[in-house]
């Protein structure tokens, strides 16, 4: 199984027709409706590392993915697409396309979504000055165009080629002991590089749901995401660890250095087990809440045991970003986690369960208001997946309506700073279905933008 939206994704609709160009998607015409009412901002991710062919590629943009790719390669039976590399992200070749139909794209949708979050891919900014250069006169073209740029400084979890290691999950990837160093030296040169750009109050994200990469990378039973463990509960322990570290300092780094306001993209997801073992208490503290209080209290848990082991200073500001794509429950498998395997806790694999739902959405959201009262709070990332339009509208518009804008009077939803909707272009997902919740298909000019029937049919009700 995997362990997120972004390997099963939001919605899957076995029966969804097939998008393959024998069977296309007939034109879709919206009814006269309602606008969808909120107080909110909308905005748009651009998953970057889910778009872009050349960050996949070994000689620009040496990856832990790639990395991976070449240790699975060399073994037998190893068939199956390796997720992220060259067979798999094929929308565009490089930085300089993607960016010309994304300023295209903003003269259509703009109006409606007025901020984007802007994936800037860790391992292609510490390889090449080139995509630097890209990345920063693409963060100032949207701004003349009037779009307000956030910064996503890591997505989908991938890591600079020299912390990677199939052969010793025990010091690779996130678990490495030099991860620390490299991030944080990667963090200070963005601040370096945006200084004067971007303006105070831009939110700058950690990371989207990086403790659901850690999930995949090391507790994935196939072991096909980076560093490519298999149930490596120690190791997934000791990279837990490095990111709570890694990430604090990070965000204060970012919040003492600049104007701007650090923030993450976590995913979580209530537990619905009727009767709740110590092992599925485990896995709900660890999926949702062992980073976040490293980031909003100092509490470092080097254990995973709800101690902490260490005492530090939060960032002077923060705002949690929550990505929600359904809930989990206790599957039948389970991994000792710990600093070893004789000290260490068993904690019950997640069973995923991506069935959309508002009533689960606001659940997700009050989770976090009760858990850290007073903290800023902002959607991070939703979609929808399938080919039902009227249907994905239909629960966006019950999400919408499931939280409120700080401004507005409390009347018992959660105040929400800001909403991003997953995504603007077709981007590579992790799973079998289709998905088809993008917006927009393909923008060569910006009088020749083609929307998707969803794009078609939000567009009409924003």
């Amino acid at each position: 199984m995997d362990f997120s939206r972004s390997l099963i994704a939001a919605v899957v609709l076995a029966t969804a027709p097939s998008c393959a160009k024998d069977k296309p998607i007939p034109p879709f015409e919206p009814s006269p409706i309602t606008p969808i009412e909120h107080g909110m901002p909308i905005g748009l991710t651009i998953p970057t590392s889910q778009l872009v062919t050349a960050i996949y590629e070994d000689d620009n943009c040496p990856s832990g993915w790639t990395v991976l790719a070449d240790e699975l390669a060399r073994g037998e039976g190893n068939d199956f697409v390796v997720p992220l590399q060259e067979g798999y992200v094929l929308r565009f070749a490089d930085l300089e396309s993607m960016s010309a139909e994304l300023l295209n794209a903003i003269t259509v949708v703009g109006n409606d979504f007025s901020i984007l979050s802007l994936d800037i891919s860790w391992v292609c900014w510490v390889a090449s000055p080139e995509w630097q250069d890209e990345m920063t006169q693409l963060v100032s073209d949207l701004q003349d165009a009037g779009v307000v740029v956030y910064l996503n400084l890591n997505h989908n979890g991938s890591f600079p080629a020299d912390l990677a290691d199939p052969d010793d999950l025990e010091n690779a990837g996130w678990a490495n002991g030099a991860f620390e160093e490299s991030f944080l030296d990667y963090v200070q040169d963005v601040i370096a590089s945006f200084e004067g750009i971007l303006p105070a109050g831009t939110r700058v994200s950690l990371g989207q749901e990086p403790v659901v990469a850690l999930f995949n990378g090391y507790l994935h039973h196939e072991g096909k995401y980076p560093p490519g463990g298999i149930r490596a509960g120690i190791a997934f322990t000791q990279a837990l660890a490095n990111l709570q570290k890694t990430f604090v300092l990070a965000a204060g780094m970012i919040a003492d250095e600049t104007d701007w306001m650090p923030t993450v993209g976590m995913n979580i997801r209530p537990l619905t087990d009727a009767i709740m073992s110590e092992a599925a208490r485990r896995l709900k503290f660890v999926y949702n809440w062992a980073l976040l209080d490293a980031l909003v209290r100092g509490c470092i848990d080097e254990n995973l045991d709800g101690t902490c082991d260490e005492q530090v200073e939060p960032p002077s500001r923060f705002e949690i970003g929550v990505t929600f794509y359904g809930t989990m429950s206790s599957s039948g498998d389970a991994v000792t986690i710990g600093e070893s395997a004789a000290a260490g806790r068993i904690m019950v694999i997640p069973a995923i369960d991506v069935a959309p739902s508002a009533e689960r959405f606001a659940e997700a959201l009050q989770m976090v208001a009760d858990e850290y009262s007073g903290i800023l709070i902002a959607v991070a990332e939703l979609g929808f997946s399938g080919a039902n339009t009227s249907e994905q509208v239909g629960l966006f518009t019950e999400y919408l309506a499931r939280m409120r804008s700080p401004d507005e009077p409390d009347d018992g939803r959660i105040p929400v700073s800001y909403v991003f909707l997953h995504t603007l272009f077709q981007a590579a997902e992790f799973g079998p279905g289709e998905w088809l919740f993008h917006l927009i298909d393909e923008c060569l000019a910006a009088d020749e933008c083609v929307l998707t029937n969803f794009g078609v049919a939000l567009l009409a009700r924003l």
